[in-house]
C-alpha cells in the first residue's frame, strides 16, 4: 500500500507532513520491525550491522537493539511495532482533537483501564489511540458481542479507527480531564498530613515523613532519592549546595523504596492514572507536620533501563517553605550595594529588574524580597501579579498564577506545552497590572513580553540563566528580536548576579594562613575573571566534625552567604548595552563599558566575604 492510501486508511484526507512520513515508513518496511528501524535512522550502519550479525536466535531485532542501545532503541519501541504492522503511532496528540465523548465519566474511566484516549481525525473521524501496541491488538480482536456491548465504540458513533500514541500525552489527558470536560487545569494542591491515621498505618507514609522531618529540621533544600540496579535506593539531603547523608532512612529496601515512590506519585498526582510512564513527570505536595509546614516539588525521572520489571525513577524533592509572609529584602544577607539598587529600581514607576545565577542561586528569594521592599513603599496603591510554573513560595500582597500542567482551548485543542506559560502572559496585558513578575524568562515571547511591558509603564521582574551581568544582557538579546533590542537596552534598570556558598559555622571555624598553593589558585583565578585584586593574608577554614566536636554545624558550615554582582543601568551604561545587543560598532569596548560600570563584582563580593571570615577559599573559587 502506497504511502498515499496508508494515510487515507487512517482517516487524513489532508494529512500533516509528519503523517506523510510517517505512512513511508510504514509503506516501505514491508511489515518489518527491522525495516522501520532502519528508516528511522536512530542507528548507524555500523552499529546496524553489528546488532543484525550478534542478534541471539531467541530475540527479535528489536529486542535485541533495544537491550544493546536502550538510550536509542527503547523510547521508540512501540513506534516501530505499530509502523511495522501498518498502524499509525501519534507522538503528539496536538495533531489530533478530543472527542466530544471525552466529557463522559464513563467513558473517562474506561479509557483510564484501557490507557487510550478517545480523538478525532481531523475533527471527524474517530481514532482510539492506546499507549502500547499490544493492548491495540488485544482490543482489535475483541469478538463481535463484546464489541457491540463496549462503551468507547458506541459512544464513538462510528466504528473507530485504532492507533498508538504518545504515553505521556496519553496519561495527561486521562488524569487531568475534568468532569465538564472543557478544561484541563491543574488541581489544587494536595495536603499531606503527618499525624493523620493515614500515614501513622502505613509503614512507607511513616518513613517518608520522618525523613521529611528531618530534612525540615536540618534546613535542607532538596532530598534525592537514588535507585540502584537492584532496585535499592539511597538518600541524599542536599544541605548547603552539598550532598550528604541524613541521619534517619539513608538507604531503602527495595519494597520500601517501592512503596514509597508510589506514595509520592500519588500525593503530587504526578500520575494519578498510574499508568507506566517513559519521560520526566511534575506534581507538588503540600506537608504539614508538627515540625514545620514545607511546600515539595517533585520530579520523577524513569531511568528506561531495559530488562526492568518495576520501573525505577530517580526523585528529585526541593522543599520550600509554606508560609505567606512578606520576604524582608534587608534581612537576605545581600550585599549592601545590590540592596541599595534594588531599593531605588522599585522605587521607578516602569523597566526590568533582572536577577541572574545558575540553579540554586536565590534567584527568586531575591525577587521576592524586591516584592516585598515595593508592597513596604506603595502598600496596596499598585497590583502585583507573578505568572510561575509552578508556585514555589506564597507570598502576601501578590496575586501568583499558577501556570496548568495541560490548558485545553475552547472548542478542545490541548496546547502545546510550550505555549502554557505565554497563553497565560498574553492575557494578563489587559489585566491592569502595575508590576509583574515573569518567573524565568526562557523563551523569545517570554523575553518580549518583558520587554513590551517595561517599556510600556509596568515595572517587571524576571530570572534568567546567565553567568553574570554582562553576559545576561547578551543572552536576553538573543531572544528579542533585532528591531526591538533598543527598546530592551531601554527596558532594563537593574541586573543582579548571584551566587549561594556554604557558610563558615562561627563558633568552630578555625583561622587560615593562604599557602603558596592557595595563591597559584587566586593568581589563576584573577587571570581567569580578568581582575587583579589581592588575596587577603588572614582567613579562615571549615573545621570537620571529627576536629571541632561542633554541635552548632555540620562539617564546619552553617547557611549559606551570598555573593552578588550589581549592575545597575544609568545612560552611559543604556548606551553600551545598545551597541552590544546591536552588534553594531565596537562589541567589545561595549562589554568593556557596562563591566566597568558594574557598583560590585562577583570577586569583589568574594573576596570581602573571604576577608570578613564569612567564607573559606575553597567555596569561592571559579564562581
Amino acid at each position: 500500500m502506497d504511502s498515499e492510501a496508508l494515510c487515507s486508511s487512517w482517516g487524513w484526507s489532508n494529512p500533516p507532513e509528519e503523517v506523510i512520513k510517517m505512512a513511508e515508513i510504514s509503506g516501505g518496511c514491508g511489515g518489518v520491525e527491522e525495516g522501520v528501524l532502519r528508516e528511522l535512522g536512530v542507528l548507524d550502519p555500523p552499529t546496524f550491522a553489528r546488532l543484525a550479525a550478534t542478534r541471539p536466535g531467541h530475540m527479535t531485532f528489536i529486542e535485541h537493539a533495544a537491550e544493546e542501545q536502550p538510550a536509542k532503541v527503547q523510547p521508540i519501541v512501540e513506534k516501530v511495532a505499530a509502523l511495522a504492522n501498518g498502524t499509525p503511532f501519534y507522538a503528539q496528540l496536538r495533531i489530533l482533537d478530543p472527542h466530544m465523548s471525552m466529557k463522559s465519566p464513563s467513558v473517562v474511566q474506561r479509557c483510564r483501564a484501557l490507557d487510550c484516549v478517545l480523538m478525532l481525525v481531523e475533527g471527524t473521524r474517530p481514532v482510539l489511540v492506546f499507549s502500547n501496541h499490544k493492548a491495540m491488538v488485544r482490543f482489535q480482536i475483541m469478538g463481535r458481542q463484546e464489541r457491540e456491548r463496549e462503551p468507547l465504540v458506541t459512544e464513538a458513533g462510528d466504528v473507530p479507527l485504532l492507533a498508538v500514541g504518545s504515553r505521556d500525552d496519553i496519561s495527561a489527558i486521562i488524569s487531568q480531564v475534568d468532569s465538564s470536560g472543557d478544561t484541563y487545569s491543574l488541581k489544587e494542591d494536595q495536603v499531606w498530613h503527618s499525624a493523620s491515621r493515614e500515614t501513622q498505618e502505613s509503614d512507607a507514609q511513616r518513613e517518608l515523613a520522618r525523613l521529611l522531618d528531618h530534612a525540615i529540621e536540618a534546613g535542607a533544600s532538596d532530598i534525592a532519592l537514588r535507585p540502584s540496579r537492584d532496585g535499592t535506593y539511597r538518600v541524599r539531603l542536599r544541605r548547603y549546595g552539598i550532598l550528604v547523608s541524613p541521619r534517619t532512612a539513608a538507604a531503602w529496601s527495595q519494597q520500601m523504596a517501592s512503596e514509597i515512590i508510589a506514595v509520592l506519585l500519588n500525593k503530587s498526582r504526578a500520575n494519578e492514572s498510574s499508568t507506566y510512564f517513559r519521560s520526566p513527570r511534575d506534581g507538588h505536595i503540600s506537608y504539614r507536620s508538627s515540625v514545620g509546614d514545607a511546600f515539595l516539588r517533585v520530579s520523577f525521572v524513569p531511568r528506561n533501563h531495559h530488562g526492568d520489571l518495576v520501573p525505577r525513577h530517580s526523585v528529585s524533592i526541593r522543599l520550600f517553605s509554606y508560609s505567606e509572609k512578606r520576604i524582608d529584602l534587608d534581612k537576605l544577607g545581600l550585599p549592601i550595594e545590590a540592596v541599595a539598587a534594588i531599593d531605588d529600581a522599585v522605587r521607578m514607576p516602569n523597566g526590568l529588574i533582572l536577577f541572574t545565577g545558575p540553579m540554586n542561586s536565590g534567584k527568586s528569594t531575591s525577587v521576592a524580597g524586591g516584592l516585598g521592599r515595593h508592597a513596604e513603599i506603595y502598600g496596596d496603591k499598585q497590583k502585583r501579579v507573578s505568572v510561575e510554573d509552578p508556585i514555589e513560595r506564597y507570598l502576601p500582597d501578590l496575586d501568583q498564577i499558577n501556570v496548568p500542567t495541560v490548558i485545553v482551548k475552547e472548542g478542545g485543542k490541548i496546547v502545546d506545552d510550550d505555549e502554557r506559560f505565554t497563553l497565560i502572559l498574553r492575557g494578563l496585558k489587559r489585566h491592569d497590572i502595575d508590576v509583574f513578575w515573569v518567573g524565568e524568562i526562557r523563551d523569545a515571547e517570554t523575553a518580549e513580553f518583558c520587554v513590551s511591558v517595561a517599556t510600556t509603564g509596568c515595572l517587571a521582574f524576571s530570572t534568567i540563566h546567565a553567568k553574570d551581568t554582562v553576559l545576561a544582557m547578551d543572552v536576553l538579546s538573543q531572544w528579542v528580536p533585532e528591531n526591538k533590542r533598543f527598546q530592551l537596552s531601554e527596558a532594563v534598570n537593574l541586573i543582579v548576579s548571584q551566587r549561594l556558598v556554604p557558610a563558615l559555622c562561627p563558633a568552630c571555624k578555625r583561622p587560615h594562613n593562604p599557602s603558596e598553593q592557595d595563591r597559584r589558585q587566586w593568581q589563576r583565578y584573577m587571570a581567569i575573571v580578568g581582575e587583579d585584586l589581592a588575596l587577603p593574608e588572614a582567613m579562615f577554614r571549615a573545621a570537620s566534625h571529627d576536629e571541632s566536636g561542633c554541635e552548632v554545624c555540620d562539617e564546619g558550615y552553617v547557611g549559606y552567604s551570598v555573593l552578588c554582582e550589581v549592575l545597575p543601568f544609568d545612560r552611559k551604561v543604556r548606551t553600551a548595552a545598545g551597541a552590544l545587543v546591536s552588534r553594531g560598532g565596537d562589541v567589545e569596548a561595549a562589554r568593556r563599558a557596562m563591566a566597568e560600570a558594574r557598583e560590585l563584582t562577583m570577586v569583589e563580593c568574594a573576596r570581602r566575604r573571604l576577608a570578613e571570615g564569612a567564607v573559606d577559599l575553597p567555596s569561592i573559587l571559579y564562581l
